[in-house]
């Protein structure tokens, strides 16, 4: 039995602190396997980024031990949420009152069912960790304590929990109402910008066919006023050609010539 509050030491050994890593640089706990005697302390320092430390029983990898069966006591470090490696990590020591063997495990996501992140102190011959391992792999589910089994025709999830330094974040397949309402309003918004872009195509074409009218019409009157002299007497006949008065000549006396 271990317990995470001082007891009365029983061995005659000198007691020690045994450090277990958890989740340094992967899912697992580093040992694994401990060897420890009465009253010596097993102290768990954690790393990034989110992990746990909770009591299991045997063939029974990712649920807490209290869940087992009646009068059975566990022990749950909580999540400890780290976004770097400390100098001084984070710790949770439990006190060894027996040396039977007691399983542990990782209720982060997918770190017991996914990672089969799982422990052992004191293991003997009719326990394996690599046993415990497997069934650990096949689970369907893992729980924190306090979360219930889940119900009969529910879909197995796993513990959720935040990360270092964000807000839990639940998702959902439905879409929320705020999401329908800026749904419509985008689709509205793009085909208010398509009748607007239509209307400024069919403007713009119209003034330009009305330049187009316009340029035409003065060529044409440029090209028929090219026609005639700028300066004269002469007149235009109905089809627009050219009658010149031809100039009478006069002798130096001012008489016409006979």
């Amino acid at each position: 039995m271990v317990s995470s509050t001082s007891s009365t030491k029983t061995s005659s050994a000198p007691a020690q602190t045994i450090t277990v890593q958890v989740g340094n640089g992967d899912h697992k706990f580093k040992p694994d396997v401990i060897q420890a005697n009465v009253g010596d302390t097993i102290e768990f320092t954690f790393y990034p980024q989110n992990h746990s430390v909770i009591r299991a029983e045997y063939e029974h990898p990712c649920i807490p031990y209290e869940m087992t069966g009646p009068n059975k006591t566990g022990f749950y470090s909580g999540f400890h949420a780290v976004d770097a490696v400390l100098s001084s990590p984070l710790t949770f020591s439990l006190l060894i009152n027996d040396t039977a063997p007691t399983f542990f495990y990782c209720s982060a996501p997918f770190s017991c069912t996914g990672q089969g992140m799982v422990g052992v102190i004191n293991p003997n011959a009719t326990t394996s960790i690599a046993h415990q391992r497997d069934l650990a792999l096949q689970a369907a589910y893992q729980l924190s304590p306090g979360e219930p089994f889940p119900s009969e025709g529910e879909t197995p999830s796993t513990t959720t929990v935040p990360s270092p330094g964000a807000n839990p974040v639940t998702k959902s397949g439905r879409l929320s109402g705020g999401a329908i309402a800026g749904i419509v309003i985008a689709c509205v918004g793009v085909l208010v910008l398509g009748a607007a872009v239509f209307w400024f195509w069919g403007r713009l074409k119209g003034l330009s066919d009305e330049v187009r009218r316009k340029e035409s019409t003065v060529r044409r009157v440029e090209t028929r006023e090219s026609w005639f002299p700028s300066t004269g007497t002469g007149t235009m006949s109905s089809v627009g050609a050219w009658e010149g008065q031809i100039p009478i000549a006069r002798e130096a006396s001012g008489r016409i010539p006979g």
